[in-house]
């Protein structure tokens, strides 16, 4: 597999949504961070986990 050098607190999993979703990423590069940016304004703006992901997926499609 290689060598992997991460930081001591970096953090793989975070919490969304009032504590309710959780996301995971295997790479913290910017472009990854403004896709869930992008997620969490949809999960906050619909309030549901199916929409805000389908409607989020709508988006990018553009």
């Amino acid at each position: 597999m290689g060598e992997k050098v991460m930081k001591g607190n970096a953090r793989k999993v975070r919490r969304l949504h009032d504590d309710k979703v959780l996301r995971a990423s295997q790479a913290e590069l910017p472009m990854l961070f403004t896709l869930f940016e992008y997620f969490e304004k949809k999960l906050e703006e619909y309030g549901n986990l199916t929409r805000g992901c389908h409607r989020a997926s709508k988006g990018l499609e553009e």
